[in-house]
C-alpha cells in the first residue's frame, strides 16, 4: 500500500473534488470528498431600513435589508448588531426587535456570514428609538343611555 500526502498554503478559492483509493490483496476502499476553499467574505448587506410598528404599548423596531451574495460557499445567515453588540442572527432579510426599551436610541447594522464563517463588513447604519409607552389613562365616560327616536 502506498500513501501520497500533499500540502499547500496557497490553494486558490474554489471547489475541489478529491478521491482516495486504498487497496491491498483483499480489499479496495474508495472515498470521495468535496472541499470548498472560501476565504472571501460575502458582499455587504445594503439598504438597511428601520421602522416602528405595533401599538404604543407593544411597539417593536422592524429592520429590513437587501440580500448579500457569496460566490464561494454561499450566505449562511445575517448578524443583527445593535449598539455595537451582537443582538441576534437570522436567515431572513427582516428582523423584529421586541426587546428595545422605550426612549432609548439604538443604532443597528447588519453583517452577512457565509458557510465558511467569513463575515462581511457592516451595512449602512440606522438609528431609531421607541416612544414611551405612557401611563394609559382612564378613558372616557361610558355607559350612557342611547337616544330614542
Amino acid at each position: 500500500m502506498s500513501v501520497l500526502v500533499a500540502s499547500s498554503s496557497s490553494v486558490a478559492n474554489g471547489t475541489y473534488n478529491l478521491s482516495f483509493k486504498a487497496s491491498n490483496s483483499d480489499y479496495t476502499v474508495l472515498a470521495y470528498a468535496k472541499y470548498i476553499i472560501d476565504a472571501i467574505a460575502p458582499t455587504v448587506p445594503s439598504n438597511l431600513t428601520a421602522s416602528i410598528s405595533g401599538s404604543k404599548r407593544k411597539q417593536a423596531i422592524n429592520l429590513a435589508w437587501s440580500a448579500s451574495s457569496d460566490s464561494g460557499s454561499g450566505v449562511s445567515h445575517y448578524r443583527v448588531i445593535r449598539n455595537n453588540s451582537l443582538l441576534s442572527t437570522t436567515t431572513n432579510l427582516t428582523y423584529k426587535d421586541s426587546s428595545a426599551a422605550d426612549n432609548t436610541l439604538y443604532t443597528y447594522v447588519i453583517q452577512a456570514v457565509d458557510k465558511a464563517g467569513n463575515i462581511s463588513s457592516s451595512s449602512n447604519s440606522q438609528s431609531i428609538s421607541k416612544a414611551s409607552s405612557g401611563g394609559g389613562g382612564s378613558g372616557g365616560k361610558g355607559g350612557g343611555k342611547g337616544r330614542k327616536k
